[in-house]
């Protein structure tokens, strides 16, 4: 096992929690550039590298990911958050997945799918995404994550690299489901959930209503119209009748 980049680590997991910095906090000025990103500390370990400097893959794996995300965070199975990952290499490494992040964009050396071996590179590091300096930053997945808990389900990496370390002992991984919908009441993912469709059922109950008030207002019209015409023929008929009276006491 070899870390990413082959220096010491500037931001380690855990490093600088922003939900600490308050208004007039010298570093206040993250706050304000990238919102309240990482309340619990760093998810990961920060490399200070070159852009250009050569990402290698810690251990032997397989990659998933190659290049931007789009959509939101919830649009990829690993919750990485396209605005701030950048240019980004996903590898499953069997026990965990290594998430490698601010790349270069472009120069990749892999393919999604490709099989890799321990220091194979997968590409240049670059200063892509919500980065405010030419580094690498480097997350773990640990087999079994859970996306809906603790640092998004992310561990120290630098327990690959200790006595401890972790080692490939599978060619896939497979996560846990995010959480049943039943443990999650008091989860913003289900609150997110309930309020699109609470909004969904309120727009077609309008619906409703607007049709039937549309439909209420037709029939009204249209007894008005009937009602309108009925007494146009009265009084034609009555003015037919008063003519045929006159017409006879000539």
């Amino acid at each position: 096992m070899i870390r990413p980049i082959s220096v010491p680590p500037s931001q380690l997991y855990g490093d600088n929690p922003t939900s600490v910095i308050y208004p007039g906090h010298p570093d206040y000025w993250i706050i304000e550039t990238f919102g309240n990103y990482q309340p619990d500390g760093h998810t990961g370990e920060d490399y200070p590298c070159d852009a250009g400097t050569p990402v290698r893959a810690v251990t032997s794996g397989t990659v998933l990911h190659v290049g931007w995300f789009g959509g939101t965070y919830a649009d990829n199975p690993w919750w990485i958050q396209p605005s701030f990952a950048g240019y980004t290499y996903v590898v499953d490494h069997g026990s965990f997945i290594g998430i490698y992040g601010h790349c270069m964009d472009g120069g990749s050396r892999v393919r999604v799918g490709q099989r890799v071996t321990e220091g194979q590179v997968l590409g240049p590091s670059g200063n892509t995404g919500a980065s405010t300096g030419d580094h690498l930053h480097f997350e773990v997945l640990p087999d079994g994550y859970v996306l809906n808990s603790y640092m998004y389900g992310r561990i120290n990496p630098a327990h690959l690299f200790g006595a401890g370390s972790l080692a490939p002992q599978s060619d896939t991984i497979t996560p846990i489901p995010t959480v049943q919908e039943d443990e999650m009441r008091d989860d913003q993912m289900l609150e997110l959930k309930l309020f699109i469709q609470n909004e969904i059922e309120r727009r077609e109950v309008v619906t409703r209503e607007e049709a039937k008030r549309n439909l209420d207002a037709a029939v009204y019209e249209l007894k008005l119209f009937v009602q309108d015409d009925d007494e146009k023929r009265h009084v034609a008929t009555r003015e037919t009748i008063k003519d045929e009276i006159k017409e006879s006491a000539k």
